[in-house]
């Protein structure tokens, strides 16, 4: 996703703000007895027992934001890294040669975490959620100007059909429909919001916009079900991101 704020040479703060703000753990302390407002903002890499290695990783998806480093670049400066503290164990035959096919391990241990390929989607899915939480803030901010909020998906081949039927629908920023389908609405959503004013409703011949109130808790419930269903970590995300939404949480991140 382009990025204008690094073109322009300046840094993207909030979004800073929120990739430092998160809790190291390590996925074996990341249990059910988190308090769901907590587990919102942990951070955490599945399968990845090291607190030492998630600490770094994260703190270079922080640097990396703020400096506006590419994929291919903070991947190969962080795996570099974890050779020089001795992170990387041989190769794996299954993968070619080169970054990706390197063995991630805990030397104090000896416990195996993967292939460096896993960061592709740490830093796309930790950018993103950085991103869109400081675009919420900015928003918040500005609703007095522009109140209302209009889903917008990518439309192209790789978007889900449930997200496409989502875009272009409007809602006020304070209908509960945005607690449960704010951006990014699922593992590595694209999909964005663009917020409007009563000039640009007018303009487009919009009389009014949509009202959730007498679906929102059926789709509520529809989504907890399928957490409960699929990946029961899943609704403690659920539960916590509505949590900070509703609260206004989400807005003090970059405060």
């Amino acid at each position: 996703m382009a990025n204008v704020a690094f073109r322009i040479g300046q840094t993207p703060e909030q979004a800073v703000e929120f990739l430092r703000q998160k809790k190291m753990l390590a996925a074996k302390v990341f249990t059910k007895d988190l308090k769901e407002s907590a587990l919102a903002r942990a951070a955490t890499i599945a399968r990845l027992s090291s607190a030492e290695m998630t600490k770094d990783i994260y703190q270079s998806l922080e640097t990396a934001m703020r400096e506006g480093k590419p994929l291919h670049q903070w991947k190969k400066e962080l795996v570099g890294e974890f050779e020089r503290k001795g992170w990387l164990a041989g190769h794996d035959k299954k993968i070619s040669k080169g970054i990706d096919g390197k063995l991630l391990a805990d030397p104090k241990t000896g416990e195996y975490f993967g292939t460096p390929r896993r960061l592709n989607t740490i830093y796309r899915v930790n950018m993103q959620a950085a991103y869109s939480a400081a675009r919420y803030q900015r928003l918040r901010d500005n609703v007095d100007n522009r109140p209302y909020w209009q889903y917008s998906a990518v439309g192209d081949a790789r978007t889900r059909p449930a997200h496409l039927a989502l875009s272009g629908k409007i809602y006020r920023y304070d209908d509960p429909f945005w607690t449960t389908f704010y951006p990014p609405n699922g593992f590595n959503c694209r999909c964005t919001v663009i917020a409007l004013s009563d000039r640009d409703l007018a303009r487009r011949g919009i009389d009014e916009v949509g009202d959730s109130s007498e679906f929102w808790w059926r789709q509520y419930a529809l989504r907890i079900s399928l957490a409960i269903k699929r990946k029961p970590w899943a609704l403690s995300w659920l539960m916590a991101r509505c949590e900070l939404l509703t609260r206004g949480l989400i807005t003090m991140w970059g405060e």
